[in-house]
């Protein structure tokens, strides 16, 4: 059976991209940007930050919100702050006159949430609405100091307040976790694999409350998933299901006996390839290439294929959608691109997983 869409209306539903660990050594103050070898977020994600420590964001008077990562001495590579702002050499003194300048007078910023832009380096910038997050514009981008905010975690900010708890909790039992010298990013799931081992203090017997990030199947469990967002130039799709039989006849029987095997499902789109300023809950094109170039985490999404969308009661018609829905891999992309004409993409997919057809007003 192929369903057929004109101008149809396909919404997507990704993957969350996997939450990632960054050392103090990713920040380029050059850029206000963090570098990293992940591509599974793309410009305008909402994404949220967690540090114990703090974060190296600026606030309006241009010192980071994480005191406890300034620098002591002089000479070094972190922001020193007004309590060592006095030191600029090995023959000052350690203290100020004032011994109550000991500790920095600085705000503590633990969470942020927001968006990010990612650029042709491959660096990602963070901003605090959508549109400058998708233009990446540098006026309104979010201003970093180096900072050694020891373990900072970015994950997906489309979750569950509950999923965000929980992983400020794992945020502040990283311990003494050291990154590789050559890399200063790691995915969530390869600390909470080989955490350390702590013998003082002991791990705590309650959820997220110890040192050696217990409980595992909480810890690495992803959230559910990105908003559903409507692919916007999408000239039409095909989608084509069906349900191979196994023949089950026993030998000398007049006729024959069958099964329905596994119901697979596969398609193509057609789509013009534009970037625009789009919404939260649009999806550009360009969605579409970024899934061909996964190949984890990420790579799958959760499609409707609308073929009647908020039909109202007329003529004995139903009120409300008929779609089908199903995980799919997009598997092929071919561009068309001529002189004086519009560039054009298709798209093959198939489908992974339950495929259900779905119908009504709720």
């Amino acid at each position: 059976m192929a369903v057929l869409g004109v101008e149809g209306k396909l919404v997507l539903q990704r993957e969350a991209p996997k939450e990632l660990v960054f050392a103090p050594g990713a920040i380029n103050l050059a850029s206000d940007t963090l570098q990293t070898a992940s591509t599974d977020y793309l410009n305008g994600d909402e994404v949220v930050l967690l540090s114990e420590r703090g974060l190296p964001f600026l606030t309006a008077g241009g010192v980071p919100q994480c005191p406890d990562g300034f620098a002591n001495y002089a000479g070094g590579i972190y922001y020193k702050g007004t309590n060592r702002s006095h030191i600029a050499d090995d023959s000052d003194s350690f203290y100020a006159n004032n011994n109550d300048d000991f500790y920095a007078d600085a705000p503590l910023l633990n969470a942020w949430q927001g968006f990010v832009y990612r650029d042709k380096l491959n660096r990602l910038s963070f901003y605090s609405t959508h549109s400058d997050a998708l233009n990446g514009n540098t006026e309104s981008r979010l201003a970093m100091e180096s900072v050694d905010y020891h373990a900072m975690i970015m994950a997906s900010g489309v979750t569950t307040q509950n999923y965000i708890s929980a992983l400020a909790a794992c945020a502040g039992d990283l311990g003494e976790y050291t990154f590789s010298d050559a890399q200063d990013e790691v995915t969530l799931k390869s600390v909470c694999d080989y955490a350390p081992t702590y013998e003082n203090p002991l791990a705590g017997s309650t959820e997220y409350d110890d040192a050696n990030l217990s409980p595992r199947h909480r810890i690495n469990t992803p959230p559910t998933g990105f908003i559903w967002q409507v692919v916007c130039d999408l000239a039409n799709w095909s989608l084509d299901l069906s349900a191979d039989s196994i023949d089950t006849s026993v030998v000398g029987e007049k006729f024959g006996e069958a099964v329905k095997s596994i119901v697979t499902g596969g398609g193509s789109l057609e789509f013009m390839v534009d970037r625009k300023n789009k919404t939260e809950l649009q999806a550009d094109s360009n969605t579409i290439l970024h899934l061909l170039m996964m190949t984890e985490q990420g790579c799958k999404a959760n499609a409707q294929f609308y073929m009647i969308s908020s039909a109202s009661e007329s003529c004995n018609a139903l009120s409300g959608d008929l779609y089908y829905q199903a995980d799919i891999l997009i598997t092929n992309i071919a561009l068309n691109l001529r002189p004086q004409e519009i560039v054009a993409g298709t798209a093959n997919f198939v489908s992974t997983g339950a495929i259900s057809l779905k119908q009504g007003s709720n």
